[in-house]
C-alpha cells in the first residue's frame, strides 16, 4: 500500500462515518484488495457496519471476528497501480458510558499483510474535546507504544500524518 488516508465524522449518536482511500501498488497479478473490518468494539459489544460503498465492485462475507469486503472484480486481476474509496458507518450503539464521551478505533488494524508506506488520517469530532486525553499507539495488537506522528489539532478536527514504514 503506497498511501492510506482516513477521514472519520464522529457523530452524537455514537457512529462513525468513515471513508478510507488507498493507493496500492500491486506487485503481482491479483483479483484486488481485501478489507477486514472487526464485528466487535474493543469492549467486546457487537458493531454494525452499514451503508458500505465503494469504487469498484464488492462483495461481502463475515466470519467470526471480521465482516470482509473483497474490492475488485473477481473475474479480473490487476496488477501494477489500482486506487480504492470506501466508506461506512461503523456504529458502536449504545456505550454505555453516562458521564463522558470516548473515541477508541483502531484506524488502520493489525490484519494487513503488507506493507504500508503512508498513513495519515482526519478525524471531525462534534464537539469540543480536551487535546491532553488524544493518545495514539501503534504497533501489533495490544500495543500501548505511542505512534510517531505529526499531529496537528484545528477547532474539532484532528489530522496526523505517519512517517516510517508501517510492517505486519
Amino acid at each position: 500500500i503506497e498511501d492510506y488516508q482516513i477521514e472519520m465524522e464522529v457523530r452524537d449518536d455514537n457512529s462513525y462515518l468513515i471513508t478510507e482511500r488507498l493507493r496500492v501498488n500491486f506487485t503481482e497479478a491479483r483479483h484486488g484488495l481485501r478489507r477486514m473490518i472487526p464485528r466487535k468494539s474493543y469492549r467486546g459489544k457487537n458493531v454494525e457496519i452499514r451503508d458500505f460503498q465503494a469504487n469498484v465492485p464488492a462483495e461481502v462475507s463475515r466470519d467470526r471476528h471480521y465482516v470482509i469486503y473483497r474490492l475488485g472484480d473477481p473475474e479480473q486481476t490487476v496488477k501494477g497501480p489500482v486506487s480504492y474509496e470506501l466508506s461506512y458507518i461503523y456504529d458502536l450503539g449504545e456505550d454505555g458510558l453516562k458521564h463522558q464521551d470516548e473515541l477508541y478505533f483502531n484506524l488502520v488494524g493489525t490484519d494487513w499483510d503488507t506493507t504500508i508506506r503512508q498513513f495519515s488520517f482526519e478525524i471531525r469530532m462534534p464537539e469540543p474535546f480536551p487535546e491532553e486525553d488524544l493518545h495514539f499507539t501503534w504497533g501489533p495488537s495490544g500495543s500501548r507504544e505511542e505512534a510517531p506522528l505529526a499531529l496537528e489539532i484545528s477547532g474539532l478536527t484532528v489530522r496526523g500524518k505517519l512517517q516510517p514504514r508501517m510492517r505486519p
